[in-house]
């Protein structure tokens, strides 16, 4: 093993001992369930604590007070995130919305963003898709026509994750110069928010802009934001699969000791041969997505081929969300009557993972989108 693997791994065992340690102090998974009924959906405070513990900076430069890691380390936080459910947007936020930042023109105004953003004094929601199962980033109707000092914004967005607690939303939009990404204050004159509540109890919102004004330094990206978003997004989709790989994680922990100490005919069920072949044919599933989001997170790491990386997102999307979702629901059955009650933890997984599963595209989208893109990224 190199100098260099070593000091990988050490700085991994201590961002997982660090991400343990928040999720201990944080309430787990009953914070996630208190804040279902209070909006905006997560606790500001824990934000900006995770902010201190610097994992926002992440995957940003030094150079923005970053620390310039990588996917691999930024997986290792995302998983323990979804294993006691936190509700921060970590993934909409910082991944998404950032990625588009961390794209975006070198100018005074992106710097201060990104920054804020990393200090956790800011959380920007990305506003780019209008349409259902249309992830066509330049497929859009929304426009930015020219005005005194800057554009005026007309448009729809649709599915904006943890909307209701966004300072500010960057929206893609056909401007003066062909596709764009303009920074919108949450709170700036003919912008309207309406949310829709999602089964994990998360709110998705839809965004209707009518001559909205952005002054022309809040402009994220002047033109060409097609491949930008398409980026961001990939990167989205592999931190959401190791999301879902934490989810199926701690829901098969939680099983398996329930099976442990639930009796039928005088004995722990989990002593049965045939809920024993159960539980390994899920912990099967379980680690082939493990690793697949950690050859995922090697690839984007060593490469900014945007056909490698669709073809790796897709390959860990499809392989998470179908096995988020079979591990989710037989957890359910194996839990028997009690695991069908809200008042047991185990339902929120599946909540959760019905939710990951089938944001940014689920599994059969995929499976299809790695056909397509399979062969051009071995070529």
């Amino acid at each position: 093993m190199t100098g260099e693997s070593l000091e990988n791994d050490d700085t991994q065992r201590m961002l997982q001992d660090s991400a343990r340690a928040f999720v201990s102090r944080s309430g787990g998974v009953e914070r996630a369930r208190a804040s279902r009924e209070n909006a905006p959906g997560f606790d500001r405070g824990i934000w900006r604590t995770m902010a201190e513990n610097g994992w926002f900076g992440l995957l940003f430069a030094e150079e923005h007070g970053g620390l310039d890691l990588g996917f691999a380390e930024a997986a290792i936080v995302i998983e323990e995130l979804g294993r006691c459910l936190a509700p921060e947007p970590f993934v909409s936020a910082v991944v998404l919305a950032g990625g588009v930042l961390r794209r975006g023109d070198k100018t005074p105004f992106r710097d201060e963003k990104i920054q804020a953003l990393i200090a956790g004094e800011v959380i920007p929601a990305l506003a780019w898709q209008e349409t259902v199962n249309d992830y066509d980033p330049i497929r859009i109707t929304t426009r930015a026509v020219s005005s005194a000092d800057g554009v005026t914004i007309n448009g729809r967005k649709q599915f904006i994750p943890a909307a209701a607690g966004a300072d500010a939303f960057i929206v893609s939009a056909i401007g003066p110069d062909g596709p764009g990404l303009y920074w919108v204050e949450a709170g700036a004159t003919g912008l309207n928010l309406a949310l829709d509540p999602c089964v994990d109890g998360i709110d998705y919102g839809t965004l209707e802009l009518r001559d909205v004004f952005v002054p022309s330094d809040h402009v994220v990206l002047a033109h060409n934001a097609g491949p930008v978003v398409v980026a961001a997004v990939d990167e989205a989709r592999l931190c959401a699969s190791a999301e879902l790989v934490g989810v199926m994680k701690q829901a098969l922990d939680d099983t398996l000791a329930y099976v442990k100490q639930r009796e039928q005919f005088g004995r722990p069920v989990g002593k049965f041969q045939a809920i024993q072949h159960r539980l390994v044919d899920l912990w099967v599933q379980q680690e082939l997505s493990r690793d697949v989001v950690a050859q995922a997170c090697t690839c984007f790491d060593e490469t900014d081929d945007p056909a490698r990386r669709a073809a790796e997102a897709s390959a860990a999307k499809a392989r998470c969300s179908e096995a988020g979702l079979l591990i989710g629901r037989q957890s359910i059955q194996l839990h028997g009557g009690i695991g069908y009650t809200d008042a047991y933890h185990i339902g929120m997984y599946l909540k959760r993972a019905l939710v990951l599963s089938a944001w940014l595209g689920n599994a059969g989208m995929h499976r299809n989108r790695f056909a397509a893109f399979a062969p051009e990224a071995a070529a």
